[in-house]
């Protein structure tokens, strides 16, 4: 149910200058033109995965991994279904309705029947 990637994972070095102080600073860019991102000006092009590469356009990166998604979303559910999801997902249920309905019945008692179970559920 959980393959491995079929490439080695990206390493990314980062080749910064230090500022006149001594500081490691990430200097906005200087030309009015430039419109690369920090990582995309200090990081070997070749080295930067593309899920870490600026769109240009606002959300661009998520609409790119809603794009991304359809091979995967049966595999989502269906990897979901089994008895220890099931098992985890009646224990979770018991677990709140049990308390909700004890903290609804100390309820109903300390506000004299104006705030019950039936509030709380």
């Amino acid at each position: 149910w959980l393959e491995r990637p079929s490439q080695a994972p990206v390493v990314i070095k980062m080749d910064t200058e230090l500022a006149a102080g001594g500081a490691n600073v990430d200097f906005p860019s200087t030309s009015e033109d430039d419109t690369r991102t920090w990582l995309e000006r200090n990081a070997p092009m070749s080295e930067i995965p593309e899920a870490l590469l600026g769109t240009g356009y606002c959300c661009g990166g998520i609409i790119r991994d809603y794009r991304g998604r359809p091979p995967y979303l049966v595999s989502d559910f269906t990897d979901a279904v089994s008895l220890k999801t099931l098992s985890a997902a009646i224990f979770m249920f018991c677990a709140t309705v049990t308390s909700t309905v004890a903290l609804g019945d100390v309820a109903y008692r300390e506000t004299d029947g104006r705030v019950g179970i039936t509030e709380y559920l």
